[in-house]
């Protein structure tokens, strides 16, 4: 069987999980576009089946098929050379953790989605900054019509200039955000509340898709990234975390129901008018959910996408329960809630019934100046 893979007892070698530079003048000769790369930024040439890597790392093959299939890549053709030793590696570190039973199966698929999700989305991003400084240099574009090889080694050159500082920037960023998600969750174990009510919203760009036909790929790009930097900064700045983004929607939770208002008429009011990205709506619930793997699910997710196509552009509309929340503070602290709701017509929704819908506004003093 050992002859048949062709790794006999073969180890992974001891590789960290980042990769060093590469002598580029190597990488080039003779290997260009795809290998080129795949050497310049994995360090290797992928030269190991999926039986393989399994057998290096200890794991079975239909381990590694799921957790490749749940980083986001497609399950490769049984024998095909599409793995690397820092693969084996990984997967190794994986079988540690599971027979010490740090993490279970189950867990380990979820993280890897999650991860899968979040890093393809920085990777593309990375790859489009990358293209976009290229296009600006006529002389670049010349040299990939004329010597390839060149132009190969000026793009892997120019990537590798940043390739481990961004890698650090990234782990910095993860641990951060792992910071406060750990507070977040043992803050709910230390009050006991595991159903403890967050407010769900969305933010949707009105008529995205007939805007999409008028645009050309440039205009459409720049649209849709102002909307999302727009969209993050009044999430984030008004106290609240932006889950993610789908090119014309911007989902977000807040635990204060004050606060989620507040944010939500931001939204309403930042877009249209003297902003180049159209008018939104935005519409939020209140209630129970379950996090999960960086996502928030539960039917107070459904409940706040409704709301937000019930809702009319530039205005925010909430469900009973954010409404009752936003009531009961108003009793408790006047002086500090500077929204207020107003009932619209009830609307009969699948799977929710007839349910009653309130629209925010700001307070306003008797001069009729905003409050607060």
């Amino acid at each position: 069987m050992d002859e048949a893979i062709g790794v006999g007892d073969q180890q992974p070698p001891d590789v960290e999980l980042q990769h060093s530079a590469v002598d580029v003048d190597a990488v080039t000769t003779g290997r260009l576009g795809a290998e080129a790369l795949d050497v310049a930024l994995l360090g290797e040439a992928p030269s190991l089946s999926r039986e393989e890597v399994a057998k290096l790392a200890g794991v079975d093959v239909e381990t590694v098929s799921r957790l490749w299939r749940a980083l986001g890549f497609v399950d490769p053709e049984p024998g095909s050379p599409n793995f690397t030793f820092s693969d084996a590696a990984a997967l190794r570190v994986v079988s540690e953790l599971l027979a010490a039973g740090y993490v279970t199966e189950e867990l380990t698929e979820t993280v890897a989605r999650a991860m899968g999700q979040s890093l393809s989305r920085l990777a593309a991003a990375q790859v489009e900054v990358t293209a976009d400084l290229l296009d600006r240099e006529p002389g670049l574009l010349a040299l990939a019509e004329g010597d390839q090889a060149v132009f190969v080694a000026v793009v892997i050159q120019r990537s590798q200039r940043t390739i481990q500082k961004v890698g650090a920037l990234v782990e910095h960023a993860w641990r951060r955000h792992l910071a406060v998600a750990a507070q977040r969750r043992l803050s709910g174990f230390l009050r006991d509340l595991p159903e403890a009510p967050v407010a769900v919203g969305f933010c949707d760009i009105v008529d995205f898709t007939a805007l999409t036909r008028d645009l050309d790929r440039s205009d459409l790009a720049g649209l849709v990234e102002a909307f999302e930097v727009t969209a993050y900064n009044a999430v984030v700045d008004g106290g609240g975390r932006v889950v993610k983004t789908l090119g014309d929607e911007v989902m977000w939770t807040c635990d204060s129901a004050l606060a989620a208002a507040r944010i939500a008429l931001e939204l309403a009011e930042a877009f249209g008018r003297d902003n180049p990205v159209p008018p939104v709506r935005v519409g939020v619930a209140y209630g129970p959910a379950l996090a999960r793997a960086g996502d928030v699910l539960g039917p107070v997710v459904n409940l706040a996408s409704r709301c937000t196509t019930l809702a009319r552009p530039g205005a925010a509309l909430v469900d009973k329960a954010l409404a009752d929340a936003l009531e009961q503070a108003r009793a408790d602290n006047p002086e500090e809630v500077d929204v207020t709701v107003h009932a619209v017509r009830a609307h009969r929704l699948r799977g929710f019934g007839r349910i009653s819908t309130f629209r925010l506004r700001w307070a306003k003093k008797a001069d009729g100046a905003r409050q607060g």
